[in-house]
């Protein structure tokens, strides 16, 4: 979402949209703050449910998501061996 937010932000500039430096700054520190407002809640949700979850949760997602990965490179072989690569 940052960068898809720099682009608009570019984007918008490049299109005859002049503004000033002190509104640019404002829409950077904006994209900015919300970024990182983003990364920490979702960083100590993750750490949070890791809690709830205890070592028998944990194993289990650990153990799904394993299934998950496995489960895109079965899907990335069987591709690329029907291409004949």
């Amino acid at each position: 979402m940052t960068i898809l937010s720099f682009a608009a932000v570019a984007a918008a500039l490049s299109g005859g949209l002049r503004l000033d430096a002190a509104r640019q700054l404002e829409i950077v520190a904006g994209v900015f703050c919300g970024s990182a407002m983003w990364w920490l809640l979702l960083s100590y949700g993750g750490g949070a449910l890791l809690l709830r979850l205890g070592p028998r949760g944990r194993r289990g997602l650990d153990f799904a998501c394993g299934l998950v990965l496995l489960g895109f490179a079965i899907g990335l072989a069987l591709r690329m061996a029907g291409r004949g690569q």
